[in-house]
């Protein structure tokens, strides 16, 4: 009997140790596993740790602190904050209204005036001037401490929104009052605000940057519908697009965002709070609205003290199992999905071409939707890389419109020297750009042809990759009022004459 019972207790004491001998198979699995691609990483020369992702500190001749300071003395003003001027709105037809050539506009119910954004702008505008002279600056550089991890704010991103919004209502406001020359050196500072995020090296920084060059492009089509420019401006203008570059940066960006996830591992595998609020209280927050709770989550919820009880399995339990056995795991999973993006960001930037990774991104989707059960169990994360993917389509779009802002500015400055626009881009080759800017979304030059009045059309194939020679009717299902809704991505022509009688009668009717 006695030997009976020593029997059972030992083999009870074996299957209480299985599941702890289990875990820690597991994490010494991810250990290594995570190691030696880490390795295999630094082997290809590849930076994944904040040392050595880190810029020399600047000194001097950094323009961010003195922007950062200037901002915080801004005054708040009722059109500079929400109701500034529209720009290339876009109507059904496809062609646009130009903003500054509008006697006032309307924002829900108030109707603004010019002459209120003129006391606005002037309130700020020795502020704006002092921005405008840092954004000169040789070095635009926040100083991130990659360190941090997610604890890292990246205050400059709200800061940019605001610039891009005052100086390109300041060019509209100038191209309105007939000055050409205020209009130019604020459309020069709009351009250059890019810049002031570009060192951040971060996905979300990219993201930024691109929503800003659209906004940018939309002045920049605003600023060349004016009369009285001469081929020094337009050439000022030009140079200034063409500092920008969107594919490398955002392979750049993956790069920090590994960076920055080595860090936050890091943190999370010491801090059981941390560790609960990335994992689950961030998941609530940011999960995108096709994201669901499992199932026993549901269940449990429903019970009395559900929360409770979920709470508690998911901070007091799971958090702690996950950090000693998963987190390893977990971190190689999530780097070996960000620097497959940076692979795909990379073949792009070499063929110059996003349809030939397309393939490639809807075989990375359809992969992160399968897990089986043990998987969803150790990687309980939202959909985070699956929102990193879309950067590139969006880097993509962003290297497009920069393409068609070069070629229109070109096509000006031609204009401007011979009185009409050329029968096709490659005219303008050497004389205003080495090679004519590349459509991004089938590899090969924007396309563009002479209208039959004298005009011109240039545009892009869009995303579906189809060239449908310049029709610019909405693609199927979409109805917005962005350029790359339509069959083809227009660089619009101004409304006509009829189209702004409509537009009008339709926002009085509003």
């Amino acid at each position: 009997m006695r030997n009976r019972l020593k029997k059972l207790s030992v083999l009870f004491l074996v299957i209480g140790f299985l599941p702890f001998i289990f875990l820690l198979f597991e994490r010494w699995r991810g250990q290594i596993s995570l190691a030696r691609f880490k390795s295999s990483l630094a082997a290809k020369g590849e930076k994944i740790t904040p040392s050595d992702f880190a810029l020399p500190v600047s000194k001097g001749e950094n323009g961010v602190p003195t922007i950062a300071q200037a901002i915080s003395h801004l005054k708040p003003g009722i059109i500079l904050s929400d109701n500034f001027p529209p720009k290339m709105q876009l109507l059904p037809s496809g062609h646009a209204v130009v903003g500054f050539l509008e006697s006032e506009w309307i924002t829900g119910e108030i109707t603004n005036s010019w002459e209120a954004l003129a006391l606005e702008w002037k309130t700020n505008e020795a502020i704006l001037l002092q921005i405008r002279d840092a954004l000169k600056k040789p070095v635009l550089n926040s100083e991130l401490d990659y360190s941090q991890g997610y604890n890292l704010l990246i205050t400059n991103l709200s800061s940019c929104k605001k610039l891009v919004i005052c100086f390109g209502a300041g060019c509209q406001l100038a191209l309105y009052e007939g000055k050409n020359r205020e209009a130019l050196d604020r459309l020069l500072s709009q351009i250059r605000l890019p810049h002031l995020v570009e060192s951040d090296r971060l996905a979300i920084s990219e993201l930024v940057r691109f929503a800003l060059a659209s906004i940018i492009k939309n002045t920049t089509w605003e600023a060349l519908q004016a009369e009285g420019w001469n081929d020094e401006d337009l050439r000022k203008m030009q140079e200034a697009w063409e500092t920008h570059e969107f594919i490398h940066s955002a392979g750049v960006g993956f790069q920090g965002e590994l960076v920055y996830e080595d860090a936050s591992y890091t943190l999370m595998r010491n801090s059981n709070d941390d560790t609960f609020k990335v994992l689950f209280e961030w998941r609530n927050i940011f999960n995108d609205d096709e994201w669901e709770p499992p199932i026993w989550e549901k269940l449990v919820s429903d019970l009395p003290y559900g929360d409770d009880i979920v709470n508690f399995l998911q901070k007091q339990i799971f958090c702690r199992v996950w950090r000693f056995a998963w987190s390893h795991q977990h971190q190689l999973r999530s780097a070996k999905q960000i620097y497959r993006l940076m692979e795909i960001t990379r073949a792009v930037e070499k063929e110059k071409s996003f349809s030939t990774v397309q393939e490639a991104l809807e075989q990375f989707t359809q992969e992160m939707g399968r897990r089986n059960f043990y998987e969803a169990l150790r990687f309980p994360e939202s959909s985070s890389n699956l929102m990193l993917a879309k950067v590139i389509n969006k880097a993509a779009r962003a290297q497009t419109e920069r393409s068609m802002a070069l070629c229109a500015i070109a096509l000006q400055r031609y204009f401007a020297r011979n009185g009409k626009f050329p029968t096709a881009l490659g005219i303008l080759v050497p004389e205003f750009f080495q090679i004519v800017p590349i459509d991004y979304f089938d590899g090969k030059p924007m396309k563009y042809f002479l209208n039959p009045d004298g005009s011109f059309t240039l545009y892009s194939v869009g995303e579906d990759g189809l060239n449908d020679h310049g029709n610019s009717s909405f693609a199927s299902g979409k109805i917005g009022r962005s350029i790359w809704d339509r069959k083809d991505t227009l660089w619009p022509a101004p409304a006509t004459p009829e189209e702004l009688d409509d537009f009008h009668k339709t926002t009085l009717e509003k």
